[in-house]
C-alpha cells in the first residue's frame, strides 16, 4: 500500500526506481503501531525543505488503518534496518488462555493443572542432593522453584488475576533476558551452534492486564467469548476481554520466535511443562517447540538512539515520542482487531492453536516426555566431562541416555 502510494503521488516514477528499507519485518497478520521506513523520493515545495508536507500527501492515497506520520530527511546512507539499535514488541495474551477453569487438561488421562502442580513439587522434594546440586550448577535448576507451583489455583472466576499471578508470570518470562541463550528451537531450519540462534533481549516482562472491548459481530454470541467481562466504560457498562499485555526488548527477533516464546511461557505458567524444560529449550538441544498465534503481537517501535548520537545535525528519529502521538489510533485501528479475529478467525484464534499444542504435547517422543530426563542428562555430561579432564572415569547411567539426534527428527 505505501509503495503504490508513493507512486501514485507522484514521488517517484514506479516502484522499480526507488530504494526503500523499513525498520522491522514481521510474520504475516503482526500489527505495527510505528515502523521507520526509508524511502528515497523527489520533492520540492517552498517553504517545505524538511518535508513535512509528505504525509498529507501519501496519507491521502492510503487506507485508513495505515498512516505516515511523519516525514523528514536523513543520511544519503540511511538503512532503517541495518541502523535500528533495538525492537520493541506488545503480546497481547487473552487472559482466559491462563485460566486453569478453561486449560490444563494436556493427555488422554484428563489430568489436570493442580495434578501437574503438585507432581512438580513432589519431584523437586525428593531429588538427590547430588543432583540438586547439579542442577543448581548448571542453571537448569534454580532456588525459589518450588514456589512457581506452590497451592491450587482457582479460576479467575472465582479468585481474579491478581498481583502475585503477574509476578509468577514476570518470573517465568525473565528466564528469556540476558545474552546467552540460543533460539535455534525457536525459528525454523537453523542449526545448533549457528551464530544466528544467538539473540541478546534486555527485557521480556508484563506490563498489567489491559480490557479490549468486546467485538460486536453478526453471528456472534457475546456471551460465549471466552474471558469476556463487564466492566464500566465511559460511564457505560461495556463487554471487555482481559488480556495480559507482554513487552519483549529485544536487538532483534528470528521468524516466529515471539511466537514459539509465549507458547513456551503458556506451558510452563500452566504447569503443563516444568520450567527445566524451558531452560533446556535454550540450550545446545534439538527441543519441539508448539507456536502461538500471530493474532495479538504487535511492533511497538525501533530504536535509533545511536543513529541520533552519530547524527545530531539531523532531524532525530523519536520513535517513543511517536508512539504516544500514535496511541488514538492504536486504540481505534490496531487493537480493537486482536479480540475481533480471536472471535472470528479460526486461523488465527487461539482455541485453534490450543488444539495443536495439545495434540503435541500428548503425541511427543516418550524420550522427550520429561524434560527433567534430558536436565538430568546435561548435568551428568558436565560432570562426565570433568572427570575426562581430571583423568577420573566416570560413565552415564543406562537409564538416563537420551538421544539428541532422535529429538532432531521430532522437531
Amino acid at each position: 500500500h505505501l509503495l503504490d502510494a508513493i507512486v501514485k503521488a507522484e514521488l517517484c516514477e514506479d516502484a522499480k526506481s526507488t530504494y526503500i528499507s523499513r525498520s522491522s519485518r514481521t510474520d504475516t497478520g503482526v500489527s505495527a503501531a510505528v515502523m521507520v521506513v526509508s524511502v528515497m523520493m523527489r520533492y520540492k515545495k517552498e517553504g517545505d525543505e524538511a518535508g513535512a508536507g509528505i504525509a498529507d500527501l501519501i496519507n491521502a492515497l492510503m487506507p485508513k488503518d495505515i498512516r505516515v506520520m511523519k516525514c523528514h530527511r536523513v543520511t544519503k546512507n540511511f538503512d532503517g534496518r541495518k541502523l535500528c539499535h533495538a525492537r520493541h514488541y506488545s503480546y497481547y495474551l487473552p487472559l482466559a488462555v491462563l485460566d486453569p477453569a478453561t486449560t490444563g487438561i494436556t493427555d488422554s488421562n484428563a489430568e489436570t493443572l493442580a495434578d501437574k502442580w503438585a507432581e512438580h513439587r513432589e519431584w523437586r522434594q525428593d531429588m538427590p542432593d547430588e543432583d540438586r546440586e547439579e542442577m543448581l550448577k548448571h542453571g537448569l535448576f534454580k532456588e525459589g522453584d518450588d514456589t512457581l507451583y506452590d497451592g491450587k489455583r482457582p479460576s479467575f472466576k472465582e479468585c481474579p488475576f491478581g498481583s502475585e499471578d503477574e509476578e509468577r508470570a514476570r518470573r517465568i518470562l525473565a528466564e528469556f533476558n540476558g545474552s546467552n541463550h540460543l533460539y535455534h528451537n525457536y525459528t525454523q531450519k537453523m542449526k545448533i551452534g549457528d551464530g544466528k540462534a544467538r539473540r541478546v533481549l534486555y527485557s521480556v516482562t508484563t506490563q498489567g492486564v489491559v480490557y479490549l472491548p468486546a467485538p460486536e459481530v453478526e453471528g456472534v454470541d457475546t456471551e460465549s467469548i471466552a474471558g469476556v467481562e463487564y466492566r464500566e466504560v465511559d460511564g457505560e457498562t461495556k463487554a471487555v476481554i482481559p488480556h495480559l499485555r507482554i513487552t519483549l526488548h529485544g536487538q532483534s527477533f528470528l521468524m516466529y520466535m515471539i511466537r514459539r516464546m509465549i507458547a513456551t511461557f503458556v506451558l510452563v505458567y500452566r504447569g503443563e511443562l516444568p520450567i527445566e524444560w524451558m531452560r533446556v529449550s535454550l540450550a545446545k538441544h534439538f527441543v519441539p517447540v508448539p507456536t502461538a498465534p500471530g493474532n495479538g503481537l504487535m511492533l511497538d517501535r525501533g530504536d535509533f538512539t545511536p543513529y541520533n548520537k552519530r547524527f545530531p545535525s539531523h532531524t532525530p528519529i523519536d520513535t517513543e515520542l511517536a508512539l504516544t502521538e500514535a496511541q488514538g489510533f492504536m486504540e481505534a485501528e490496531i487493537l480493537p482487531t486482536f479480540p475481533r479475529e480471536e472471535a472470528t478467525n479460526d486461523k488465527k484464534a487461539w482455541r485453534t492453536y490450543e488444539r495443536h499444542i495439545r495434540d503435541w504435547l500428548m503425541n511427543k517422543d516418550e524420550s522427550f516426555e520429561d524434560a527433567r530426563v534430558v536436565a538430568m542428562e546435561e548435568c551428568r555430561r558436565e560432570r562426565l566431562k570433568e572427570g575426562r579432564r581430571s583423568g577420573k572415569s566416570l560413565s552415564l547411567p543406562q537409564d538416563m541416555k537420551y538421544n539428541l539426534r532422535q529429538s532432531s527428527h521430532n522437531n
